[in-house]
């Protein structure tokens, strides 16, 4: 080791035994952060429902260290580390569950529904004022047919649903901005067809009767094919419910590829940008990253944009 040679006078930078310790054990309890790297850093972009899942269950872990659960006589400077992990972790679960995106997201599984949330007594947790934003959320976007224009439904009587890509069909190498793209452009229109072919049973295509019915076992929704499978086959038989819980649960979690980040990080040491700010090269990558999808899904838009900010 370079501290240990004399000649290059770097001894009392080197580490005594105390500090050898404390940085294996630092080393010991940083491999909890190795599986949720590893989730959200996959070539297959992780979904949007896998979120909350991921970040509660790495909250535990640092309960765990913060509180010595295991008791491994944890010294108390790695402790009060984990304490400031959780302090910024906490700020941004807060933050999350303010969107109404990553509760319908876990709201439409049906192995988790809003009960997953009763598992935490934490007080930003309110599971009424939760059910309320997963019906707000349906009633505003995927409207029964009756509520629609006349116009409007005699016109979607003459035309069928849309076409949407399976989910399932390859669950290897399935691209998820294509599955969101496709699912974002299933209007109102179509899901009022979808819904008068089904008025046999009214009360059960509800976001009402989805959220009151029990939980269904996991092993049922991967015999299913996931949630993207079992959801697929429903829509059928509930097309606004399953078509909202599609449109949620195909979103990516991050809007920026994993691969992309990675493979052009380099490229911002002046690889390819040539007399361009930071800034700039930054919005190149993230629109070249959402183009295609439902938020840019044409040149059109990205042109508009543009315009507007000219």
């Amino acid at each position: 080791m370079l501290t240990s040679s004399s000649q290059l006078g770097l001894r009392s930078y080197a580490l005594t035994d105390e500090q050898w310790e404390i940085s294996a054990e630092l080393r010991d309890v940083l491999e909890i952060f190795q599986g949720i790297t590893d989730c959200f850093s996959q070539a297959e972009i992780p979904l949007i429902h896998n979120t909350l899942p991921e970040l509660f269950t790495f909250r535990t872990a640092l309960y765990d260290i913060r509180d010595d659960r295991l008791l491994l006589n944890l010294r108390p400077i790695t402790r009060v580390a984990a304490e400031a992990s959780l302090a910024t972790l906490v700020r941004y679960l807060n933050e999350m569950l303010e969107s109404d995106v990553y509760v319908v997201a876990i709201a439409m599984c049906p192995d988790r529904k809003l009960e997953w949330f009763s598992s935490f007594s934490e007080d930003f947790i309110n599971l009424q004022n939760l059910r309320k934003r997963v019906v707000d959320a349906f009633e505003r976007m995927y409207p029964a047919a009756s509520s629609l224009p006349p116009d409007e439904q005699s016109t979607s009587s003459s035309q069928g649903p849309p076409e949407l890509p399976n989910p399932t069909s390859n669950a290897v190498g399935v691209d998820r901005r294509h599955v969101l793209a496709a699912r974002r452009h299933a209007t109102s229109r179509s899901l009022g067809l979808a819904a008068s072919a089904t008025q046999s049973a009214p009360t059960r295509d509800t976001i009402e009767a989805y959220l009151d019915s029990p939980t269904m076992p996991s092993s049922l929704i991967q015999h299913a094919g996931g949630v993207l499978g079992y959801w697929s086959a429903e829509l059928t038989n509930r097309p606004r419910v399953a078509q909202m819980a599609l449109d949620y649960l195909t979103a990516p979690a991050s809007s920026v590829d994993a691969e992309r980040a990675f493979s052009c990080g380099r490229l911002m040491i002046g690889h390819l940008q040539h007399r361009m700010s930071p800034q700039t090269f930054q919005a190149q990558m993230i629109i070249g990253s959402w183009f295609g999808t439902s938020l840019l899904p044409d040149v059109e838009s990205v042109a508009s944009i543009i315009q507007t900010h000219m």
